[in-house]
């Protein structure tokens, strides 16, 4: 088989994302501290904007598996210590991901944590409008800590 200059430098290409992609995976797998959250969601938001069909995706639910198991183990003063960018990271998947519960819950109680004031829209309208009775749980937990920590 011939292979043209942009066919082989695309295949060249393909395996060397296959490798990095498994790669990141198999480290993903062996992820368990809460205090790498901060590190799992700098790795999730470039990958935010990706295409439906790019296989990038199925990384960007690893890592999104990843925190919802690490998150509810984030303490207080760890979530405090988050960035203004991966704060602002776990609001964009709260938005996204609103057919997740688990996700949502652990984003909810983390962000209530972290004093994040930028999460209170979004937890009022779960609080009313979410089917399940355990994310709007979180999210009057998340506003409730959100209006302790103010006084």
């Amino acid at each position: 088989v011939l292979w043209g200059a942009g066919s082989l430098s695309q295949l060249r290409a393909t395996v060397r994302w296959r490798n990095a992609r498994t790669a990141t995976l198999d480290l993903l797998s062996r992820v368990n501290s809460p205090e790498h959250c901060g590190v799992l969601l700098d790795l999730a938001a470039p990958l935010e904007k990706l295409p439906a069909h790019w296989p990038g995706r199925t990384l960007r639910s690893e890592i999104e598996l990843r925190l919802t198991q690490l998150l509810p183990r984030l303490d207080p003063e760890a979530a405090r210590q988050l960035t203004p960018k991966q704060r602002a990271q776990l609001r964009i998947m709260l938005e996204r991901l609103r057919h997740h519960p688990d996700t949502l819950v652990a984003i909810l109680l983390a962000l209530g944590s972290a004093q994040d004031t930028g999460v209170i829209v979004d937890a009022r309208l779960l609080v009313v409008n979410h089917p399940s009775d355990r994310v709007r749980a979180a999210a009057r937990e998340c506003l409730l800590e959100l209006s302790t920590a103010r006084k």
